[in-house]
């Protein structure tokens, strides 16, 4: 078979390609079939716009007959195609999702709309879906199979996005999902296996072996209980007692036992004293011969709190020491009992928020101690050598009367630190972030474990946001709510360093000047104003020090007079989305910066023209030359005709000469020096350097620039100066909020993420 008439056949073949949702939660996999496919049918070009709608001949040409007549058959083959390539796409699309292109006048118009619709949706939807696993909680009354399949259910859904949990990953959630009364299984496994991994089929195993004995009567946590009980415990009623009400004896008839355990004639215990009469004579002979009572610092007791007359008491398996008042007063003490971090001193909080009601606490004496309030610690954790790492106590409470400040070790274990007891050594804690980075140490002192760490206190005036409480002591509520406090805040007040970094670590004395200037809007500095003495980190790993290019003045009057562009790539490392390129794009007048990610060099020339309608619509005035090295991507005959249909004058530089086209190669390397210095500062993967790159021109376009006389580029461009109050560090912690449609009421509020900038073109903030 001739190649053209096996290449029509195969463009005629029907191909089965699963629909694309109206949700979007399939797009991924949906794209790569539909680019495969188009590939195949030899419609790839056409649907991606690298093969454009023919021009019709001009000049000369236009009244050539045969040029027309070629016109006009290669016109009628690239319309048969582009409709060939349109009906592909839209019978492969559920109907809720036609509505975006039907109105689509090519197939390139349509693919484009619907990249732009769905590109970010699966990142969106992971990000959902990873909330969704890391939050869902088992319900103490509920099964363990069904909440263990919902969380698998959950874990295929990310897999099918491209991001599979690993098992050991997928072990941590699982434990953190068990319900409270579980707890204690998570910390058999964690410290019988602290030297190997522990994996989702161990968890599951234990868990369910734990609800098949408590359905016998004999869990795990009641055993637990009663060996703390028979070390250093006074005795405590049973939980199962209140069950036991209703249970009928077949031998008495009475209520409260069953045979085995009567001691009427005929029972299996006939003649035998009362359980309470045999521990009481027990107690009185162990007390005439056991040893001295403990000394108080080494006094811990450990109890399981009920609910006692009607007062809801929070439940715990708590250790409660007692240690002199300095130890107590600048200290935190690890606890393998406490189910949460408790301290009394109220100053030390950087978010608060008072409890209304407050939530009752039992301690090891009976009594019950309120905690009032809630929040988050900022700490500094020292390791043996000495190094130290911020870090964040979240969802603390406040305890007024309790003796001495709680580090939960359930607690960490929960936010992925695994906290390893030597003897000799202490407790160790080591960060599951991938690497086992050694984070904090918890010195042994006697029997006490004392935390390695110095609170941070916060001045209260950085954060002012006020949020109405609507909790009725959920704790998954508390937790959404404190977060929401913590990040809505809106002054602008920072210290330098700070600001330092918010500007993608720019020259101190930079930022310095544009509040002395007034350059931008929304902005102070709190504290000393002299740069720190110690060399920024960050910016020694990430900025170059070859000699820079030499500088050019503007010679333009006014902006689009000049555009200068450049292509950077392809990247060793994909970016997320599979970036591989970046292009340029900078106002000789302004300097202000455009940036493009690219997928493939033959991207740019679409970008462009966006960016065209963009600014001219923007600024009213209309581009006159664009500067390029003229490169492929610049130089192709389609993107040339594009330019001088515009009436846009083309000057190409001289190929492979940086200094030749400075200003867009000086924009690459400034905003790669910014980039590198943002991620190492946030430890983020070279993965996220398109994100960095974006953040990074934002970031060039609010500051000022002494070619622009301290102005900044978009006060130069659009004649507004920058507000940037709402600005944040690369990278930070941040919690975004959770639709109300995305959970259910008992599910958290926000989710944590790292703050990736700001959305182009919309008043959002983009967090993964």
């Amino acid at each position: 078979m001739p190649a053209k008439e096996k290449k029509s056949y195969i463009s005629k073949k029907s191909f089965d390609v699963p629909t694309l949702k109206s949700d979007g939660s399939n797009y991924r996999p949906w794209k790569y079939r539909q680019e495969l496919v188009l590939r195949v049918r030899g419609l790839d070009e056409i649907a991606f716009g690298s093969e454009p709608q023919p021009e019709p001949p001009t000049g000369a040409d236009a009244k050539d007959a045969g040029k027309m007549e070629e016109y006009t058959l290669t016109l009628a083959d690239w319309l048969e195609r582009d409709q060939e390539a349109l009906a592909q796409i839209a019978l492969t699309i559920e109907d809720e999702a036609l509505g975006d292109i039907v109105d689509a006048k090519t197939c390139h118009e349509a693919w484009t709309r619907i990249v732009e619709r769905w590109e970010g949706k699966g990142a969106q939807s992971l990000s959902f879906l990873y909330q969704q696993l890391v939050t869902t909680k088992i319900e103490e009354d509920s099964s363990i199979t069904t909440g263990v399949n919902g969380l698998r259910s959950i874990a295929s859904k990310m897999k099918t996005l491209g991001e599979p949990v690993s098992d050991s990953m997928f072990a941590q959630i699982l434990m953190n999902a068990l319900p409270p009364s579980y707890a204690v299984v998570s910390t058999v496994l964690q410290t019988s296996n602290q030297m190997g991994t522990i994996t989702s089929d161990m968890v599951v195993t234990a868990a369910l072996a734990e609800e098949e004995r408590r359905k016998q009567g004999v869990g795990l946590t009641a055993m637990f209980t009663s060996v703390a009980k028979g070390k250093n415990a006074a005795s405590s009623k049973s939980n199962d007692k209140p069950k036991k009400k209703n249970i009928k004896c077949f031998n008495c008839g009475k209520l409260g036992h069953i045979k085995v355990q009567c001691r009427g004639q005929g029972g299996g215990a006939e003649g035998k004293a009362s359980p309470q009469n045999q521990q009481a004579a027990k107690n009185k002979e162990k007390a005439k011969t056991s040893d001295p009572a403990p000394k108080p610092e080494s006094a811990h007791i450990a109890v399981t709190s009920v609910a006692t007359d009607n007062v809801p008491v929070m439940p715990t398996l708590y250790a409660l020491p007692v240690v002199d008042e300095e130890t107590a007063a600048h200290n935190w003490l690890l606890d393998s009992g406490a189910s949460r971090h408790m301290t009394p001193q109220r100053e030390w909080f950087s978010t608060y928020r008072n409890l209304v009601p407050p939530i009752p606490i039992r301690v090891g004496d009976g009594s019950k101690i309120d905690a009032i309030g809630i929040g988050r610690i900022h700490v500094t954790m020292r390791n043996r050598k000495g190094r130290n790492t911020d870090s964040f106590i979240d969802a603390a409470l406040h305890v007024p009367d309790l003796n001495a400040s709680l580090m939960s070790v359930t607690q960490l274990t929960n936010k992925n630190t695994n906290v390893l007891f030597q003897k000799g050594i202490g407790a160790i804690m080591i960060s599951q972030n991938g690497q086992g980075d050694e984070i904090g140490w918890a010195k042994q002192s006697g029997q006490l474990y004392i935390v390695q760490a110095k609170v941070i206190r916060t001045d209260p005036t950085a954060h002012t946001a006020i949020v109405e409480s609507d909790s009725q002591n959920d704790e998954s509520d508390l937790h959404a709510q404190e977060f929401v406090a913590y990040t809505a805040t809106t002054v602008a007040r920072a210290d330098l360093p700070t600001w330092h970094r918010r500007f993608g670590h720019l020259n101190y004395e930079y930022v310095l000047d544009m509040v002395r200037k007034g350059a931008v809007e929304g902005m102070d500095i709190v504290g000393s104003r002299s740069p720190p003495e110690s060399k920024c980190a960050p910016c020694l790993q990430g900025k170059q020090t070859r000699a820079p290019f030499p500088s050019s003045e503007s010679r333009t009057s006014e902006v689009l007079e000049l555009l200068h562009s450049d292509l950077h790539g392809p990247l060793p490392v994909q970016a997320l989305g599979g970036i591989r390129y970046f292009a340029v794009t900078i106002d000789d007048k302004s300097r202000k910066i455009f940036v493009h990610l690219l997928r493939n060099k033959s991207d740019y020339p679409g970008y462009f023209k966006q960016l065209k309608a963009s600014v001219e619509n923007l600024t009213g005035k209309t581009i006159k030359r664009l500067r390029t090295d003229g490169g492929g991507e610049y130089g192709s005959n389609a993107f040339e005709a594009f330019l001088s249909s515009a009436g846009i004058q083309h000057q190409k530089t001289e190929a492979d000469s940086s200094a030749s086209n400075g200003v867009a190669e000086r924009a690459i390397r400034t905003l790669n020096d910014c980039q590198r210095a943002m991620r190492f500062d946030a430890q983020l993967p070279e993965k996220f350097w398109g994100y960095a790159i974006l953040h990074a021109a934002h970031l060039w376009n609010i500051t000022p620039k002494r070619r622009l006389n301290g102005r900044t580029p978009n006060e130069i461009f659009s004649g507004t100066i920058p507000n940037v109050s709402g600005l944040r560090t690369f990278g930070c912690k941040a919690w975004a909020r959770v639709p109300d449609s995305m959970r259910t009421k008992l599910q958290a509020r926000s989710f944590e993420c790292n703050y990736l900038g700001f959305a182009p073109n919309r008043k959002a903030h983009i967090v993964m």
